[in-house]
């Protein structure tokens, strides 16, 4: 079995920071992200691996960490991410496995 790997369209919305953009993730709605240049599998700045904050399962309902958020209408595992400035978004068979990185 293999994986169809989709990158996610980046599309300009409202209540972004000023060189910022959301991603749509799966039914979960947008993911505030930053725009950054293209990435090789470093962060350019540093030459560090990028670091997986998050990640979730669409077949179990599983994921990673689990925290609790506050109330809110995002799921833990995208605030958790979105806090701490998650900037890449892995979508995989359209929502089967979503991983969040900071690069």
């Amino acid at each position: 079995m293999g994986f169809n790997v989709k990158p996610q369209g980046i599309e300009g919305a409202g209540g972004c920071r000023e060189g910022e953009s959301h991603v749509l993730i799966s039914d979960f709605g947008k993911f505030r992200v930053k725009q950054k240049a293209e990435r090789k599998g470093r962060n350019p700045a540093t030459g560090e691996d990028q670091m997986m904050l998050s990640w979730y399962c669409g077949k179990t309902g599983e994921y990673y960490p689990k925290t609790e958020c506050g109330r809110s209408d995002k799921p833990p595992w995208i605030i958790f991410a979105e806090s701490r400035s998650a900037d890449i978004a892995i979508n995989i068979n359209d929502g089967e496995y979503v991983f969040l990185y900071l690069s």
